[in-house]
């Protein structure tokens, strides 16, 4: 299975570009996702905004990001 992942004809079929697109886009949400739990916490600890709120803002990041990805895949 893992030779079928990484056979040359398979990496291959995208261009070098797309695949670089790809893990920079894959690290920087790896990123995101790390910080997204103390961005939480310093809002409720520091700047006293209740967790329901905290939760409405992480879950408007998801929704905006799905939209934007369903209209990035239109171009």
């Amino acid at each position: 299975m893992i030779k079928l992942l990484f056979n040359k004809n398979n990496t291959g079929y995208f261009h070098r570009d797309i695949w670089l697109v790809t893990v920079i886009g894959m690290l920087n949400w790896m990123g995101f996702s790390m910080c997204l739990p103390f961005f939480s916490l310093y809002l409720y600890q520091e700047r006293g905004i209740p967790m329901t709120v905290i939760g409405l803002i992480i879950l408007l990041i998801g929704v905006v990001s799905a939209l934007s990805q369903v209209y990035g895949g239109m171009l």
